[in-house]
């Protein structure tokens, strides 16, 4: 409709439809009734009902006001569903005389979202993957993601957006997958995430998901992380083999005595356990003027 007034009489709204030159009346129930005149309306704008239910127009163009009799009616069902859709109008003339007249129409609706798991989690970062699988018939004009951490924001909304505990990330295009990859995270920390679009209708958003960064690495961790010792326990001969260079091993025993040193320049090397007595020991691996310490069990 355009340039729409509406006074609600008798539990009905009626309509000036300005640019289409109509009056309609939309039940509670959605029925949508559209008046016929006598005579044809020029950009008609006020609308008035006396009590018993004729209507008077302002026919602006025209300078009159006019009167519609409420026995000679067009009736039909509006759709309210988004799509393209069929409708079939039914006139009466009040004296029992009717004629219908179908045509089709079409509905405009919110797009369609949906949303995926956040993919590529770092320490810092994430990807966030979702899809528009439908425009809703309106040319969709923003896309993206909302997110935020949990504790902040449970269900982030563009309303809610600050910039700082609640952020936006808009990508351009319409239907179609769509993946944003996020920095500045906070480590080992829960965010939560939303797929939104827009048309002209209004915002629809996908289901929340949510994700957790993971924990920052220390530098011992980085340089022992491939690091493989094993059997565990020992009984004979004890593979330590690394992804980097192994510098030097050191084995002790509970009373922080040295059983066994040896120095070392590749990344992996055997030491025999056949001849120490059962019992805990400490494995001191250094790497990269780096150490670490492993447990290691020597049964009979």
């Amino acid at each position: 409709f355009h340039l729409l007034e509406f006074l609600r009489v008798l539990f009905r709204s009626y309509v000036a439809d300005t640019y289409n030159q109509k009056i309609k009346k939309i039940g509670l129930d959605g029925t949508v009734t559209v008046l016929a005149p006598s005579e044809g309306f020029t950009n008609p704008y006020g609308v008035a009902v006396g009590a018993d239910g004729t209507v008077y127009v302002a026919d602006t163009f025209n300078h009159q006001i006019k009167k519609i009799s409420a026995g000679t009616v067009l009736t039909g069902t509006a759709p309210t569903t988004a799509g393209t859709h069929n409708v079939t109008l039914t006139a009466n003339d009040g004296n029992g005389g009717t004629a219908t007249q179908s045509f089709t129409i079409t509905v405009k609706g919110k797009p369609t979202v949906t949303v995926s798991e956040a993919t590529a989690i770092t320490a810092n970062g994430a990807t966030l993957n979702g899809a528009i699988t439908a425009d809703g018939g309106a040319t969709i004009t923003e896309r993206g993601f909302i997110y935020a951490k949990t504790t902040d924001d449970a269900t982030p909304t563009l309303a809610e957006v600050n910039g700082t505990t609640v952020v936006k990330v808009t990508l351009t295009g319409t239907i179609g997958s769509i993946a944003k990859t996020i920095e500045n995270l906070e480590a080992n920390t829960a965010y939560n995430f939303v797929v939104y679009a827009t048309n002209k209708v209004g915002t629809s958003y996908g289901i929340v998901k949510n994700f957790e960064t993971v924990s920052v690495l220390s530098v011992e961790d980085i340089i022992f992380s491939g690091l493989k010792v094993y059997p565990n326990p020992v009984r004979n001969t004890l593979h330590i083999k690394g992804q980097r260079t192994i510098d030097k091993i050191t084995i002790t025993n509970l009373l922080g005595q040295k059983i066994i040193e040896r120095k070392n320049d590749t990344i992996s090397l055997e030491i025999d356990f056949s001849n120490l007595k059962s019992g805990l020991y400490l494995l001191k691996v250094q790497a990269e003027n780096k150490s670490k310490v492993y447990k290691i069990y020597k049964r009979n």
